[in-house]
């Protein structure tokens, strides 16, 4: 049984392939869609992701952003933007803990 969320994610790709290419097309479709950089898609997705409570997604998309140029404090000034609209103190505490865990993985100088 899967027990990580990249293992959950991996049995989901291996037994629904075909669902999986879709949704990376529609994932395609919506970064095409309109005029927004690479940079600021993943703050979006970034702090998306931790309005959610994802770990995983959190740390992926605050890489993805570091990766396209998103400083340490935009990537903390997203965060601070989800502090009442679905993220309590503690909520937004723990993004911001994935999000210095994630820049720390990436090699970032500041974190």
């Amino acid at each position: 049984m899967a027990r990580t969320p990249q293992e959950k994610r991996d049995y989901l790709i291996k037994e629904y392939p075909k669902f999986w290419e879709n949704f990376q097309g529609m994932r395609t479709a919506a970064r095409e869609a309109g005029p927004l950089d690479v940079k600021t898609q993943e703050l979006i997705n970034t702090a998306v992701y931790a309005s959610a409570g994802t770990e995983a997604g959190t740390k992926t998309h605050a890489t993805r952003a570091y990766e396209a140029g998103a400083t340490p404090a935009e990537l903390r000034q997203a965060i601070l933007l989800c502090l009442g609209l679905g993220m309590g103190f503690s909520h937004t505490y723990e993004a911001m803990n994935w999000v210095r865990e994630a820049l720390e993985a990436a090699g970032a100088k500041e974190v």
